[in-house]
């Protein structure tokens, strides 16, 4: 879709489905000319999970470390709970990733931090261009009272 001029979409499925769009995105832009904003309770940074290297809760690692978004063009909104961890939390630093606490989103309010979002994601350009966005949703950023099926709770979550 990518190469049409659309824009892209890619509704359903869990976060595992972003690898592979984010990649045809960023192989059709140019690798590294494009920017996620990564709405998610967690992170999807895993290094490997239940011995998988590609599934839900590692895509946005695998996707930095292919170099078609670089971590520094990663913003992750929405973080909270459990995970990641403290060695997924390190790695994120070593490569750049921003990120939006939940307890920031309720302190300061969702309307005072998107234009920030924004802002921040068309900086990280390369070469002086600004780089494209590419928006991801994870429904668990949602407070489960409001998404109760999701596979991944997190109490606590946007409204």
């Amino acid at each position: 879709m990518a190469s049409q001029d659309t824009v892209p979409r890619a509704p359903g499925g869990d976060h595992a489905i972003r690898l592979p769009d984010a990649t045809g995105v960023a192989r059709h832009l140019g690798f590294g000319r494009v920017s996620m904003i990564h709405f998610d309770a967690h992170a999807d940074t895993g290094d490997i999970l239940h011995g998988n290297l590609a599934s839900h809760g590692t895509p946005m690692r695998r996707l930095i470390e292919s170099g078609a978004i670089p971590g520094e063009n990663f913003i992750q909104v929405g973080l909270r709970g459990y995970w990641p961890g403290e060695e997924d939390q390190r790695w994120m630093r070593e490569h750049g990733l921003a990120h939006v606490m939940m307890q920031e989103i309720w302190e300061r309010g969702i309307h005072a931090i998107i234009p920030e979002l924004i802002a921040t994601a068309k900086a990280k350009g390369r070469d002086g261009a600004a780089p494209k966005v590419y928006l991801s949703i994870d429904i668990d950023v949602l407070d489960p009272g409001f998404a109760p099926a999701t596979g991944t709770p997190a109490p606590g979550g946007m409204t």
